[in-house]
C-alpha cells in the first residue's frame, strides 16, 4: 500500500488500526479502508448520505474540538465519561472525501474523532445497540474507566466476551478513541462499521490509538462501542444534546 497513491481497501476485516495502514499514509496514501465488502453496503444506508454536507459539518465541530480542554459525554444509559484532549487533532477528513495527501477515511464515512489523551479519562461508558467484534449486544455493556483504562466489564454474555478480549491482549483496556457520528443516512444494525457513523450517536473505543491516529498506544485491536442519545460538551458547553447537534450555533 505504500507505493500506492490511492487505496479503496474493501476487506471483512478492518485494515484502518494497522501498521501498513500507518505506513501507506505517512507515505503520502489518500483513499478509505474498511470500505463495505457486502453488496447492499455499497447501495443503501450511510452509502446515500451527503458527504459534502457531512464534510461541512465535520470541519465546524473539528473547529471547536480545537480549543477544546475537556470532553463531558453523558447518556440516558448512564453514560458519564470525561477526557481531556488538550493537543489532539480531530480528525475531520473521516467523512469519505480524501482529497490530500495523506488523508484517509473509513468507508462509509461520516465521523470526527479522536484519541483522548492518555489516563485522563474517568467515568463510566455505555455501550448500547452493537459493538465492534461483539456484533449486536445483548444487552449494554456498562464500562468503568479510571486513568484511561478500563477497569470494570459488565453487563451480560457480551460483557462477558469483550472482558476476554480484553483480559488476553495488552493494552486494550485503553480508552482509545472518541468519534461523534455524522451521518443522517447511516443504519444501527449489527455492523458497528456503518453504525457508529448514524448522526447523533458517539462511539468509544478501546485498545489501539496509534497508527497515525494521533495517540500513544499501539494495540493489536481497537473496539469501538456505541452509545446512542448522548448529550456532548466541549468545556462545559454542549455541541449535541440527546443526540441533537447543536455546535452550528456555537461561538
Amino acid at each position: 500500500m505504500a507505493a500506492a497513491d490511492v487505496v479503496l481497501c474493501a476487506a471483512s476485516t478492518s485494515l484502518y488500526h494497522t501498521t501498513a495502514k500507518a505506513a501507506a499514509q505517512r507515505a503520502g496514501a489518500r483513499g478509505v479502508f474498511n470500505a463495505p465488502y457486502r453488496a447492499d453496503a455499497w447501495r443503501n444506508g450511510a452509502m446515500t448520505a451527503d458527504f459534502f454536507e457531512i464534510r461541512r459539518r465535520a470541519e465546524r465541530l473539528a473547529e471547536l474540538w480545537r480549543r477544546t480542554r475537556e470532553v463531558r459525554i453523558t447518556s440516558p444509559a448512564g453514560t458519564d465519561l470525561r477526557a481531556t484532549v488538550t493537543g489532539r487533532e480531530p480528525m475531520a477528513w473521516l467523512t469519505g472525501i480524501c482529497r490530500n495527501a495523506g488523508e484517509v477515511s473509513a468507508f462509509p464515512g461520516g465521523e470526527v474523532s479522536l484519541p483522548p489523551v492518555e489516563g485522563t479519562s474517568e467515568g463510566i461508558v455505555v455501550w448500547e445497540r452493537v459493538a465492534s467484534d461483539l456484533g449486536a449486544l445483548e444487552e449494554p455493556v456498562r464500562i468503568t474507566v479510571r486513568g484511561g483504562r478500563a477497569v470494570a466489564i459488565e453487563g451480560g454474555p457480551s460483557a462477558l466476551r469483550l472482558r476476554a478480549i480484553v483480559d488476553s491482549v495488552v493494552d486494550a483496556d485503553n480508552i482509545g478513541e472518541i468519534g461523534i457520528g455524522l451521518n443522517p443516512a447511516a443504519r444501527i444494525g449489527d455492523e458497528i462499521t456503518e453504525a457508529k457513523k448514524a448522526f447523533g450517536t458517539v462511539h468509544v473505543a478501546l485498545g489501539d490509538s496509534a497508527n497515525e491516529y494521533g495517540g500513544l498506544v499501539e494495540c493489536d485491536v481497537h473496539l469501538d462501542g456505541l452509545v446512542m442519545e448522548p448529550t456532548i460538551e466541549f468545556d462545559g458547553v454542549a455541541v449535541v444534546v440527546a443526540g441533537r447537534h447543536v455546535y452550528d450555533l456555537a461561538p
